[in-house]
């Protein structure tokens, strides 16, 4: 039964009692020979199923040479690059490195959460492999570690697209010629480029219910500064700055009714917004009654920022406040008010909804106070 064989690498640091590898590559068969180091960090080792294998410094096999029997000895390295390993079918081989040039010419350009590269034809070069890597600069194109190769097949065009990216996130390319006998060149001059996320959808906001003569500038203190969108293509629903255009609305603080808002979306410059969508709010304006209340407190602390004449609520809380107690005062002392479904609820990690119930003395009057609170996902800073 044959045996698969396996390249362990180690920090050169490691402490004593870490036994774990960087990385572990498997190859070829049973392999007797040590493996040689090149000086760009190139390994290569010969195996028992008659190949000399090239691994580079991630652990990532670059090529293969069969020859036509097992290979038990290290190989060895001349001064020019050329590599030299005997074989039990009676052969020493002499594999050449060929140099060829790098790719030039190289374009990187975003799409929708992909990257279209492209470069000039490069002589002699019979495919091209593709490395990327992400970060504010590139590494080192000498260093291989750090950059992850794309193609496991080689490529023939001059051009490739690379899907399935993180919009808003800085990508750097670099690309490689390669020969027929799987000599390489140096990677290409690194090219950068961050992937955008196209906007499909602008999220409903709860309406927002007030009493009459509360003023446009009272009313911007209590909309929401952030409204949540759906992208193309994306699972995600980020939460995106909105900027209210009050003053364009026909809002009217004296005039009980239904009302429409419209707010231009702050986005960061990786979404695009091509069909110029807006967050809309609708803000119902109640008469005048005596249901009302004088104070909300959420775990005792008083709701900052509280109107009796404004019925809804945004709240947004850490993911650690898991439950919340609402407790609350009446406006009139002889009016009454209940919070649905008892003064303590647990809350959920996304959107939750909180209703108070104002009943004034004659029962004929009654108004509800809403608080949508929002639970944030856990942070690391509280883990």
């Amino acid at each position: 039964m044959k045996t698969h064989s396996k390249l362990y690498a180690f920090a050169p640091q490691q402490a004593a009692d870490d036994v774990s590898p960087r990385w572990s590559a498997e190859f070829g068969y049973v392999t007797y020979a040590t493996p040689i180091v090149d000086a760009n960090g190139m390994l290569y080792v010969g195996t028992h199923d008659s190949n000399l294998y090239a691994i580079d410094s991630a652990g990532n096999m670059r090529w293969s040479f069969q020859t036509g029997g097992s290979i038990t000895s290290s190989a060895a390295i001349g001064a020019d690059g050329t590599i030299y390993v005997g074989s039990y079918d009676g052969h020493l081989y002499a594999i050449g490195q060929v140099d060829i040039n790098a790719p030039t010419n190289v374009t990187a350009k975003a799409g929708e959460r992909s990257v279209q590269l492209e470069w000039e034809v490069v002589s002699d070069a019979s495919s091209y492999a593709i490395y990327m890597a992400t970060g504010s600069e590139p590494p080192d194109t000498q260093d291989l570690s750090n950059w992850k190769p794309l193609n496991d097949e080689p490529l023939m065009d001059t051009s490739w697209l690379v899907d399935e990216l993180k919009a808003g996130t800085k990508y750097w390319f670099a690309v490689q010629a390669v020969t027929e006998g799987n000599s390489r060149s140096q990677l290409s001059a690194p090219v950068s480029a961050t992937p955008y996320a196209v906007v499909k959808a602008v999220n409903d906001l709860n309406t927002l219910e007030i009493s009459k003569h509360i003023t446009s500038d009272q009313l911007a203190q209590y909309l929401p500064t952030e409204v949540s969108i759906q992208l193309h293509n994306e699972t995600l629903e980020p939460d995106v700055g909105v900027n209210w255009e009050i003053v364009n609305s026909d809002y009217n603080p004296d005039q009980s009714g239904t009302y429409w808002i419209s707010g231009s979306l702050q986005l960061p410059e990786y979404y695009l917004n091509p069909d110029k969508l807006k967050a809309k709010l609708q803000v119902r304006v109640l008469p005048g009654s005596n249901a009302k209340l004088s104070e909300i407190r959420i775990n005792g602390k008083i709701l900052e920022n509280f109107n009796p004449d404004l019925f809804t609520y945004y709240l947004t809380v850490p993911y650690s406040m898991d439950r919340v107690t609402v407790t609350a005062s009446t406006y009139d002392s002889s009016a009454s008010y209940e919070v649905i479904g008892g003064q303590e609820a647990v809350l959920e990690i996304g959107d939750n909804s909180i209703y108070i119930q104002v009943i004034s003395e004659n029962e004929k009057e009654e108004r509800t106070y809403s608080l949508y609170i929002e639970r944030q996902l856990l942070t690391i800073t509280e883990i």
